[in-house]
């Protein structure tokens, strides 16, 4: 009987058109080409919340490298909430009794040894209990180098060893750190091309030798609330620094925090969320800091506290208000409650009036608290264009989580 085959282009063009996983499964039963094709698109983005099911992939990528070698990111996540109260009961019952079993975890870290060629890997253990899945058995000979890392579990030992491997780590982000315990050090060569770090204050002083640019860090203990102060003149020994979130700054530490801040951060093109005061004169000192960032393109501001909330043109006036100090100033972000809303410098959208340098430097038309000059004059009578209030934008707003937000990783 002749056999039937198939050319390689051929099956990656039919797999590449398909989205259905059970047709790729069934495409993966007809010929070695399909099978070759449809294994790597099935396999290439292996996403589950904790279930029964996740032993027996797990133990399939123990056991069987070939298949191992197609998964390019590995998330193992907690059930989410949905609207349907009787499954979220259902997928709640079945994830407790996994992550209670040991035999599950032996086989998640069965399979994590397996993982050759991870770009993504996202790993959540509602116990706190079981970093030990990531612990290398040999860490010269450790396969597993994965360029973006997300850690629900607790920073120990296990998680320092296994991050001691990881030289091709770009992004990390840890949720917590071991209670009771002495926190777990890195190796002096550690994380040789970590760029991006969300997590715990208390680890930024762990990180000071790699060339961190983007830094994200929640006030979120009193522990954090002390440490603030300690932390922010360390910042300077992160020389290629760009964007720093701190997430729930204390609105009485504000002033202080910018002020250190601009000090050793000088070079910032994002910062967030700062609180707003409502009084001018710690205002007026922040600005005066906030002076200092002479590249600062984005900012985030938490006005949750208002009362009444600001909105608006109210919004807008304080957007003109940066922009006197921070001449760069493309966007400023306003937080309230959950809603964020974006103003935007647009001033190509704007049709500018033309004015002359006055006597003395002031301009005819317009002044320096309403907007800007686009271009520079240097004697009485030049002529300029100048842009107002209307070069400022509301170009969007959604809601949100403030602490969840993603605009630090990728605006600068």
């Amino acid at each position: 009987m002749a056999s039937h085959s198939v050319p390689p282009e051929i099956a990656q063009r039919v797999i590449r058109l398909i989205t259905d996983r059970h047709t790729l499964t069934v495409l993966a039963r007809t010929t070695r080409t399909l099978q070759s094709a449809a294994e790597k698109k099935i396999y290439d983005c292996v996403e589950y919340c904790h279930h029964p099911i996740v032993y027996s992939l797990c133990m399939t990528l123990a056991r069987c490298p070939r298949v191992a070698a197609h998964v390019r990111t590995f998330i193992l996540n907690s059930p989410n909430r949905t609207r349907d109260r009787e499954r979220d009961q259902q997928l709640q019952f079945y994830a407790r009794q996994v992550v209670e079993n040991p035999a599950y975890w032996e086989a998640v870290h069965r399979a994590l040894l397996n993982l050759q060629a991870l770009d993504f890997l996202y790993i959540s253990d509602p116990t706190f209990a079981n970093s030990w899945i990531l612990e290398p058995p040999n860490a010269a000979n450790f396969g597993l180098r994965t360029i973006e890392l997300r850690l629900y579990l607790p920073w120990d030992e296990h998680v320092a060893l296994f991050l001691d491997t990881q030289d091709r780590l770009r992004m990390l982000c840890v949720a917590e750190i071991a209670e009771n315990v002495p926190l777990a050090p890195l190796a002096n060569s550690a994380l040789p091309n970590l760029t991006h770090f969300e997590g715990p204050l208390m680890l930024v002083d762990q990180l000071l030798r790699c060339p961190i640019t983007h830094l994200k860090c929640p006030i979120d203990s009193e522990d954090a609330v002390s440490l603030l102060p300690l932390v922010l003149p360390e910042l300077s020994r992160f020389k290629k620094l760009r964007s720093l979130c701190i997430v729930a700054m204390p609105l009485e530490m504000v002033s202080s925090s910018v002020a250190a801040l601009s000090l050793s951060c000088p070079r910032l093109k994002y910062l967030s969320i700062i609180p707003w005061p409502i009084e001018h004169k710690p205002r007026l000192r922040i600005l005066q800091c906030l002076a200092r960032l002479a590249e600062l393109t984005i900012i985030e501001l938490d006005v949750t506290h208002w009362m009444p909330l600001l909105a608006g043109a109210q919004q807008r006036a304080f957007a003109i208000e940066l922009r006197m100090v921070l001449p760069r100033l493309k966007a400023v972000f306003f937080w309230n409650r959950h809603e964020r809303f974006v103003w935007m410098w647009n001033p190509d959208d704007v049709e500018p009036v033309r004015g002359q340098r006055a006597a003395g430097g002031h301009e005819a038309a317009g002044g320096a608290g309403a907007g800007t000059a686009d271009s520079a004059v240097t004697a009485a009578g030049e002529e300029l264009d100048y842009i107002g209030i209307e070069g400022w934008k509301l170009t969007w707003s959604q809601s949100h989580w403030m602490a969840h937000g993603t605009t630090w990783k990728s605006s600068v």
